[in-house]
């Protein structure tokens, strides 16, 4: 191919060829390095002979950022030495993402202005997005139709080296082992079959007038349960892919909820997600939220994030930043698992806090414990002076709901009282509210401290 026909790519057969008019359209020693890449990071061609440790770090970034359908065209990733990546998606006519290209620039470039920070020419935006419609052709991992539901990815352990082998060498062997069992799991986290169901929280008053959800991941396979992909979940913690199947999930959800307005628009109502650890660490997780909400139109305050006590805690920086980027931008934030330990109460003081679920242990055996009693008791008031609501978790008997309820809780979250559902099926949930009826639930057994009043509606 000439480069005085660079406009023209509908010759561009295979990957090194395209590769190369991409490198021939850049304005001149804009980019150190030119990659092509399928949607599991695999490599297809480099305009050098060997990866960098910054290629590898753009890679990390693409597949983190290029996940749903309100990922960005362009992300701009800063990376050591003076470098960045500039990563452009790619996808086939029908929007189906398939691979992307990056190209490591200078900082500096990016950051200057006129002729030294120069935008990409359009035939290189074209030359991305024919890679769309070629990168599937050479696409490598693990078809969708083998997978199961509850699927586990093995983390493969480097053969044993000779002791001459040089640690420099064992340590680009193992870097590259790495990747490749990360793009396993990665290709198995991007083609699970997502479903996504749905469990109320059952309030204990009739004065709370919010509809909470806890949203829940499922698979999608007609001969299999609605059953939670464990193993995929905990080889997507191991591998730090986590964060890609947050994004998968935010982004469905987004897209229903912009669909099924009459489900959430009568009263208001709150979506929580599960937040993994990985999602915590990534600093673009939360532009991610922000133009998904901001495309959708959505209303402030519709989605929540839940964040175990124990995860907090362990990264509270994290957890900082992430309740300050949630009130930034209106969501909420959920800490699950809570207690009275392990710096419990400075929780109460992040912005953006919608709700505190106590952890199991505190309501187990609650009735016969005046000190469970006690520190739930207490955990309701501090919530309720702190404008949060409070949730007791797996309380499955009448007699625990009313304690509960004459405690101060405001909701439980058990299967008893909601079963998940799918979301389409929500609006068949709308029909009927459901409220724990204390008033008719008044044990003589109780001490007469601990019976309530019948609530007014």
């Amino acid at each position: 191919m000439k480069d005085e026909n660079i406009d023209s790519i509908s010759d561009c057969l295979d990957a090194g060829s395209l590769g190369r008019h991409l490198v021939a359209t850049l304005p001149k020693l804009f980019a150190r390095a030119v990659s092509l890449h399928d949607r599991s990071g695999h490599c297809h061609w480099r305009s050098g002979d060997d990866s960098s440790t910054s290629e590898y770090l753009g890679v990390r970034a693409a597949l983190e950022a290029f996940v749903g359908a309100v990922a960005p065209s362009r992300v701009d990733v800063h990376l050591a030495d003076g470098m960045s990546a500039v990563l452009l998606i790619s996808r086939t006519n029908d929007g189906v993402f398939t691979g992307f290209v990056m190209l490591l620039v200078a900082t500096a470039r990016l950051r200057g202005k006129g002729r030294a920070a120069p935008d990409l020419p359009i035939p290189v935006i074209r030359a991305a997005h024919h890679w769309g419609e070629l990168a599937p052709m050479h696409a490598e991992g693990v078809s969708s139709a083998g997978l199961q539901v509850d699927i586990e990815i093995p983390v493969a352990a480097a053969p044993p080296e000779p002791q001459t082998v040089s640690r420099e060498k064992r340590s680009r062997k193992q870097r590259r082992t790495d990747m490749q069992n990360r793009a396993q799991v990665l290709e198995a986290v991007r083609t699970f079959p997502l479903a996504l169901h749905a469990q109320r929280l059952t309030p204990l008053n009739a004065e709370v007038r919010i509809r909470r959800y806890e949203v829940l991941l499922r698979g999608s396979l007609s001969n299999s349960p609605a059953t939670a992909p464990t193993q995929l979940l905990a080889s997507a913690e191991a591998t730090g892919t986590a964060s890609v199947l947050d994004r998968r999930i935010i982004s469905a959800l987004i897209e229903w909820l912009g669909q099924h307005m009459n489900v959430w628009s009568d009263e208001p109502s709150q979506f929580s997600i599960n937040l993994s650890a990985s999602s915590l660490a990534d600093p673009q997780f939360m532009d991610f939220v922000h133009d998904g909400l901001s495309k959708a139109e959505l209303p402030q305050g519709l989605i929540a994030f839940e964040v175990d006590q124990g995860t907090a805690v362990a990264d509270w920086q994290r957890l900082a930043s992430l309740a300050a980027a949630c009130e930034q931008i209106k969501a909420g934030l959920v800490i699950d698992n809570f207690t009275l330990h392990d710096n419990g109460v400075d929780l109460l003081a992040l912005p953006a806090l919608r709700l505190l679920k106590t952890a199991r242990q505190l309501t187990t055996g609650l009735a016969g414990s005046r000190s469970k009693q006690a520190v739930i008791a207490g955990i309701a008031q501090m919530t309720r002076l702190s404008g949060i609501h409070s949730v007791a978790k797996q309380v499955d008997s009448d007699t625990d709901n009313l304690l509960l309820a004459s405690l101060g809780v405001d909701f439980v979250q058990s299967f008893a009282g909601s079963q998940p559902m799918a979301l389409d099926e929500l609006q068949c949930e709308l029909k009927r509210r459901v409220i724990v009826d204390t008033s008719a639930m008044i044990d003589p057994a109780l001490p007469h401290h601990l019976r309530i009043k019948p609530a007014t509606r």
